[in-house]
């Protein structure tokens, strides 16, 4: 089946089955293709005995995936429901805003519960051009908003967001918040109508209101909240946006005092009323504070479809720094391993694929990104072309499937390696760089294009090695004779002769004025880095965790869970910042495994590194290791091969010295 629907305005919500084809037309005129290919959907982690079988204290956390071919080119998109990723933000493929509503498979598994919401096929979409809002009014605070982000955390029971599993197995229709008897509750847009359909006072069991805007092109919204207490306003007259009209979480709230906020849209020529997530009202709520305020900003203009071998020109107009920031400094990631610090670049793709775009502006207090995908197509180029590569995690290419989680900080920036040196270390370890060919032949010998000291001056040393396919550059840092501070550098690289010939990198180099120590548990021999510090890293939009206060959570009141998902690639780090010395390297006692979890986990410590089969329900000690003062040791529990769910929690580092 052709599916066909056009840039007007507002969304459009599509319901598709395996096969069928949209072609959606941008305002720009241009055409894009998407077909459906599969759907599915699986649990990742749940407390309950039975599926479907909701009991209160119920939890769990689910995902949904697709297969998609996009302008003639093959990706996955994946949700994850129950969580803080469920506050997402929306594909951007080829000048196309996709937001992955729901799929009916995740109906094997969960409940409609008390208002249907399973698609009327195979999974449904909401999707406008990504040069347009979601409706041509910008949206006001419908209560009180938390600053950055909604937090899954103040969603009734933790988790009772869109399709949210309500006691384990019911899909929500809405989206739950917490907050206070008599919140403000205020029109986020202009309303044509207005009105209780449920109220106290005519006998239902709550206060149920519903707002109706009709929008220039025929669109009808409707937008409604439950457990509201008293109405201000008279009935079925016109709201002004910004006006409170009622205060909320004071009918029928159950064990938490609540509001329920539901969307759904009727589009013109289509008289069913469709149901969708509300968090794209609060997406576009927070989208327009931004713009008032006048945060930091990265924009990049919508992408066309490209051809391997033909130049790609991006552009960061309309990129803004913030109200306290200086002048802007850019950086793009192309998807493929390459960098670009230009704020217009140019670039060429070597190889077919679907590649996320990831720009990052700073301005010197703040910084802010975007992602856009675009598909490639065409043979593999016939020239080579020079790409970097590390063990480093901030090196690590993003999976093209993964979405950022709304308003979540940056904790690294890509392409950076990240050094900590003191007088009494001045030389941490040295890191590698090995440059790729994403092309076909052999790369030229490489040469040290330039390097860009942005404070300080030769901190860095810099060693090509290798020839040919095999090169690599080892970078050394040297903090002797440095005061305590941030330095920073950018390092360029060229292979003459290859596509996207210059590539660079930055590094960050920190000098602490105090010595490394036991910053998280004071007057102890004991550090422990949680997955919640600075030295915690988990590979993106695949460790998640759950909020339900019924679930043990660990260390410091919250872990993470692969969900049982042996996946290669995927790995948390825990980097503490130690003194030099012996240490005795364990699991936190209080993160809750069970019995059959098993797992890898690589120690990097003074004498290189060492692999070890972690079984916690036999044993929580990982071995005892000699570090070298600062951040070069780590310790790394991987996936792959791993049995069972492996939780990402804490790591405890006792220094045998001190005792």
């Amino acid at each position: 089946m052709i599916i066909r629907r056009e840039a007007k305005g507002t969304m459009s919500v599509i319901d598709m089955d395996i096969g069928d084809v949209l072609e959606y037309r941008l305002s720009s005129g241009e055409v894009r293709t998407l077909i459906l290919n599969s759907t599915a959907a699986d649990i990742v982690y749940t407390n309950l005995e039975k599926p479907e079988e909701a009991v209160p204290g119920g939890a769990t956390v689910y995902q949904f995936t697709c297969e998609i071919t996009v302008d003639g080119a093959a990706m996955t998109m994946q949700r994850y429901v129950g969580c803080q990723e469920s506050f997402y933000e929306p594909y951007v493929i080829n000048g196309m805003r996709i937001w992955f509503d729901a799929v009916s498979d995740i109906y094997e598994f969960m409940n409609e519960g008390h208002i249907k919401t399973k698609p009327k096929k195979r999974a449904r979409f909401a999707i406008c051009d990504a040069t347009e809002r979601i409706c041509p009014d910008e949206l006001k605070p419908w209560f009180p908003l938390p600053p950055d982000t909604l937090n899954i955390q103040d969603c009734y029971c933790a988790d009772d967001c869109w399709l949210g599993p309500y006691f384990g197995a019911n899909a929500h229709n809405g989206l739950d918040v917490n907050h206070p008897k008599g919140t403000p509750i205020w029109a986020p847009i202009d309303f044509d109508d207005h009105f209780l359909f449920n109220s106290l006072d005519k006998g239902h069991n709550n206060n149920r209101w519903r707002g109706i805007r009709i929008w220039p092109n025929g669109d009808t919204w409707f937008l409604q909240i439950h457990h509201i207490y008293n109405l201000f306003v008279p009935e079925h007259e016109p709201l002004k946006a910004g006006t409170l009209y009622a205060d909320a979480a004071g009918a029928q709230v159950g064990l938490h005092p609540h509001s329920h906020f539901v969307f759904q849209i009727k589009e013109q020529g289509n008289n069913e009323e469709l149901f969708i997530d509300p968090w794209i009202i609060f997406w576009q709520t927070y989208e327009d504070i931004k713009k008032r305020t006048g945060a930091i900003k990265a924009v990049m203009n919508p992408l066309s479809p490209a051809c391997t071998g033909e130049t790609v020109q991006f552009s960061s107009a309309g990129s803004s720094k913030g109200p306290i920031g200086s002048e802007l400094k850019f950086r793009w990631f192309f998807g493929d391993g390459s960098w670009s610090d230009q704020p217009n670049p140019c670039y060429t793709y070597a190889r077919p694929g679907v590649y996320p775009v990831t720009l990052i502006v700073s301005d010197g207090a703040q910084s802010a990104s975007f992602t856009q995908h675009i598909s490639v197509t065409g043979e593999p180029a016939a020239n080579p072309a020079l790409i970097l590569e590390s063990r480093e995690p901030s090196f690590r290419k993003r999976p093209v499937h993964i979405m950022d989680v709304y308003g979540k900080p940056l904790r690294q920036i890509p392409h950076t390696l990240y050094f900590t040196a003191r007088p009494t270390r001045p030389k941490p370890y040295p890191k590698t760089i090995s440059l790729k060919n994403a092309g076909t032949g052999t790369l030229s010998g490489a040469v040290i294009k330039s390097v860009n000291y942005i404070n300080g001056k030769d901190w860095l040393q810099l060693e090509l090695n290798g020839s040919g396919n095999h090169q690599e550059l080892l970078v050394k840092c040297d903090a002797s004779s440095m005061v305590p501070g941030r330095y920073d550098a950018s390092v360029y690289i060229s292979c003459p002769g290859t596509v996207n010939d210059v590539q660079g990198f930055d590094v960050q180099l920190l000098i602490p004025p105090q010595e490394p120590g036991n910053k998280w548990l004071a007057n102890t021999p004991q550090q422990v880095v949680d997955d919640r510090d600075p030295g915690f890293y988990a590979t993106p939009w695949f460790w998640v965790g759950c909020h339900v206060k019924s679930v043990v959570q660990g260390f410091n009141g919250f872990h993470l869970t692969n969900g049982g998902r042996a996946a290669e690639d995927e790995f948390v780090r825990f980097t503490p910042d130690l003194p030099a010395g012996k240490h005795q390297v364990s699991l936190a006692k209080e993160t809750p495994f069970a019995d059959d979890a098993a797992f890898w986990v690589v120690v990097r410590h003074r004498d290189g590194e060492t692999k070890v089969w972690m079984e916690p329900a036999k044993s929580r000690s990982i071995g005892t290791f000699y570090f070298d003062e600062g951040t070069d040791g780590y310790v790394e529990i991987h996936t792959k091969g791993s049995r069972g769910h492996v939780l990402a929690d804490a790591v405890v580092f006792q220094n045998m010295d001190q005792e």
